[in-house]
């Protein structure tokens, strides 16, 4: 980080239950979580990738729904692969969430 600043998981935590308890989506939250790691550490990049499922009964047992949150140095199309693939995600399920 280019403050210095480290901050334990608990924090990670903290700070997901908080925008959590919002009325959200995925893809919203993931962004809002990338947006403040980003303000409050200011790392080099930063990644925040969700993967969901819907729980009602009408919908198919197993459809999962991956969002994701970028900043930084993994904004860039190489790097971001490469954090899908560490994940263990396949370009099929997150075609839809490479950057630009």
């Amino acid at each position: 980080p280019k403050s210095g600043q480290v901050i334990g998981l608990s924090k990670f935590a903290r700070i997901t239950e908080v925008l959590a308890r919002r009325l959200q989506n995925p893809d919203r939250l993931a962004l809002e979580l990338a947006d403040v790691l980003n303000t409050l550490i200011q790392p080099q990049g930063v990644a925040v990738v969700i993967q969901s499922r819907h729980m009602s009964h009408t919908v198919q047992e197993g459809l999962t729904r991956v969002s994701a949150g970028v900043h930084g140095c993994l904004s860039n199309k190489s790097q971001w692969q490469e954090v899908m693939a560490l994940l263990g995600l396949s370009e099929d399920a997150t075609a839809h969430l490479t950057p630009s």
